[in-house]
């Protein structure tokens, strides 16, 4: 897997799940992937239960650039409102578990699988998932329908936060040995792409 400018090169025509149990990392991470596609000259789409000034406040937050080619679709609550919205070639569906916290295997299902569909016409589709909102069953089976999975992990040690970026799986990639370590500042999300050893 590539490191680009701090950020992950994710593949193309494929649904990756960035999941965290708490937080906001992978939203942010997911806003500062939607607005690199966006100055690559993608169009972007940014589905979310959220207002778009709420959006704008995050990103403003940590200085994510706004291009006009990112539109925000505002307010959206559910599961048939991220498969009609999902348009342009970057398509992000924040918070995804959020809209279909009722919805049995079958109809999520369903709903995956009309992503994965899509994403095969050159999309790219980032959903946001908190943990523990579905049932584990549920997250099982986002995780094994999806082409890729990042999970975001904070640890404490000693008082202090260490922060730890996972991909247990990834299209066209071979899992890597190691966690990557990450930092949040004002600037966004740092990777740290040091080489460890021993």
């Amino acid at each position: 897997m590539e490191f680009e400018w701090g950020l992950i090169t994710l593949p193309e025509n494929a649904v990756i799940v960035l999941e965290e149990a708490l937080g906001c990392t992978n939203v942010t991470y997911a806003l500062q992937l939607a607005s690199g596609a966006a100055e690559q000259g993608k169009r972007v789409t940014y589905i979310t239960p959220h207002y778009r000034d709420d959006v704008r406040i995050q990103m403003d937050l940590y200085r994510i650039r706004h291009f006009d080619r990112f539109a925000i679709t505002e307010c959206a609550r559910t599961a048939d409102a991220i498969t009609t919205s999902c348009t342009g070639d970057f398509c992000v569906i924040d918070q995804f578990a959020s809209f279909c916290p009722d919805t049995d295997l079958t109809r999520l299902k369903a709903t995956l699988c009309a992503l994965l569909d899509a994403s095969r016409s050159g999309k790219t589709i980032l959903l946001t998932m908190t943990t523990g909102i579905l049932s584990n069953r549920h997250e099982q089976l986002i995780r094994s329908l999806a082409d890729g999975i990042i999970q975001f992990l904070e640890v404490n040690e000693g008082g202090k936060i260490k922060r730890q970026i996972n991909v247990p799986k990834m299209k066209g990639e071979i899992p890597p040995e190691r966690t990557v370590l990450f930092s949040i500042t004002e600037e966004g999300i740092l990777i740290d792409t040091r080489e460890r050893h021993g």
